[in-house]
């Protein structure tokens, strides 16, 4: 007599199992004097190819939280830049496979510029100068 042989099958999902940490290098670049767009460089470390690791292309998604604007990129290696942007503060989505969406925030600053409103010199008494800024996000 035969003896009976059980097969047991497992199913894994790794919809919310992070195997490798992801994580993000971010630089902002702020909108200058005489342009009103900045762009965030975006460096990600993860592990390419393999059974669990990921492969460009990745969709980017970004949203100015100030604003209200809505953006979307692909990203055709683990470095790109999100360019062409307004001063704000930015959340950014981007898709590393079908599953796993990686979350960022990051701030785009305008530059402030400082205008001399008032001023005195003297030799015999203390002097001032009065400035004020121009441009910026505000605390």
């Amino acid at each position: 007599m035969r003896k009976p042989i059980f097969i047991a099958i497992i199913f894994f999902s790794f919809y919310s199992l992070d195997l490798f940490a992801q994580s993000a290098t971010i630089i902002t670049t702020p909108t200058c004097e005489n342009s009103d767009k900045g762009e965030i460089q975006i460096t990600l470390d993860y592990v390419q190819g393999g059974l669990f690791g990921y492969n460009p292309p990745h969709t980017v998604r970004f949203h100015n939280t100030s604003t209200d604007v809505y953006g979307e990129m692909v990203a055709y290696n683990k470095s790109f830049t999100i360019s062409e942007l307004e001063a704000g503060d930015y959340e950014i989505s981007v898709e590393l496979s079908e599953t796993v969406v990686y979350n960022l925030c990051a701030t785009v600053e305008k530059v402030i510029e400082i205008r001399l409103v008032d001023k005195k010199r003297s030799c015999s008494e203390d002097g001032y100068i009065k400035i004020e800024p121009v441009g910026g996000i505000p605390p």
